[in-house]
């Protein structure tokens, strides 16, 4: 998830932050941590997926979740902002 407006479209068009895992087996959540890597909007698209209760517990098919990611500390501050 890279873009910002795309995604906030979507969640106001109802999609669900937390869909079956499909394809390749990771949830929005897990793709924004783990693209969110000189993306100067990505504390938003995160922040935005955990408003819309994405769950950062669920793993991926391959038992990763987006906690698991060294860059993770920003999807902490963000989900502590919103208990």
């Amino acid at each position: 998830m890279a873009n910002l407006e795309t995604l906030q479209k979507l969640l106001e068009l109802r999609c669900d932050p937390n869909p079956p895992l499909q394809g390749l087996g990771i949830t929005p959540l897990l793709s924004a941590v783990a693209l969110s890597r000189g993306n100067p909007k990505s504390v938003e698209i995160v922040r935005s997926l955990l408003e819309a209760r994405a769950n950062p517990n669920v793993a991926s098919r391959h038992w990763v979740n987006a906690s698991s990611f060294e860059n993770a500390e920003m999807l902490v501050v963000t989900f502590f902002m919103y208990l």
